[in-house]
């Protein structure tokens, strides 16, 4: 048995150290899921679910269509706001408040 991390995570973490040492700067766009292929192997589905964790982790924005890019220094507050925003004008959002009920989320992280 492997105690190796999936190549999923192993592309991420490589990408993640780029991106840290500032190699890949913020706006730069990182390579096309071919290249990550070309490049480390796999599937596209690997290069697809490293991009989600480095999307999933803040550091990398995807635009769909046009490719991955390392995010630009933003502020929680603006973060914040736009997926305020955004919720707002699902129509789940709307449906609830049609009914008077009042969404809200909590999120609560353990470190072991």
């Amino acid at each position: 048995m492997s105690t190796e991390p999936p190549l999923y995570l192993r592309v991420a973490e490589e990408l993640r150290a780029l991106i840290a040492t500032g190699e890949l700067a913020p706006g730069a766009r990182l390579p096309s899921v071919a290249e990550l292929i070309q490049q480390y192997g796999g599937s596209n589905s690997v290069a697809s679910r490293a991009y989600k964790t480095l999307v999933d982790d803040g550091l990398v924005v995807s635009r769909h269509g046009v490719g991955h890019y390392v995010r630009g220094p933003e502020t929680p507050e603006l973060l914040v706001r736009r997926h305020r925003r955004r919720s707002e004008d699902s129509p789940f959002a709307q449906g609830t408040a049609e009914q008077g009920a009042v969404g809200t989320w909590r999120h609560e992280s353990t470190t072991e």
